[in-house]
């Protein structure tokens, strides 16, 4: 199994460009803000969003956006480019989130490449004791009850 498959545990990044004085954008969807993880290759665009900033809920590193002028822009991007004039002269940020594979990897198993050893076994001893019983560690499956 690859990063990229259909069952991979998948993540949803983001992407920002921000807008001041009314200036219109014109260019690529925003690219995520953080790079995929090794092994990932592809992406899919979920939604591009446009927001005005709200100055009075900013601080730090937290952008404050106003609620009430979120606007879809999914409908605008063509061809992986988006064009889009804010309505008035104030800050904007636009937000676009892209599914991805995560990179995670299982610890053990079947699915992965190399396989990976677990924390409870080893190559050449199987599974390790529990400390409590000084038995093999094993899985059970229980019937659970109401």
């Amino acid at each position: 199994m690859t990063p990229d498959d259909d069952a991979a545990v998948k993540e949803l990044a983001y992407g920002k460009a921000t807008l001041t004085g009314g200036a219109a954008y014109d260019g690529p969807v925003p690219a995520s803000v953080y790079a995929a993880a090794s092994g990932v290759t592809q992406q899919n665009l979920v939604a591009v969003q446009a927001a005005r900033v709200n100055a009075a809920y900013s601080s730090g590193k937290a952008t404050g956006l106003d609620a009430e002028s979120v606007t879809d822009l999914t409908g605008q991007v063509s061809g992986g480019r988006l064009s889009w004039t804010p309505p008035d002269s104030a800050t904007w940020v636009i937000l676009s989130y892209w599914q991805r594979g995560s990179g995670q990897q299982p610890e053990a198993g079947p699915h992965s490449s190399p396989p990976r050893m677990s924390s409870t076994t080893s190559a050449r001893r199987g599974p390790r004791p529990s400390p409590a019983t000084g038995t093999p560690r094993s899985w059970t499956p229980r019937s659970v009850t109401s």
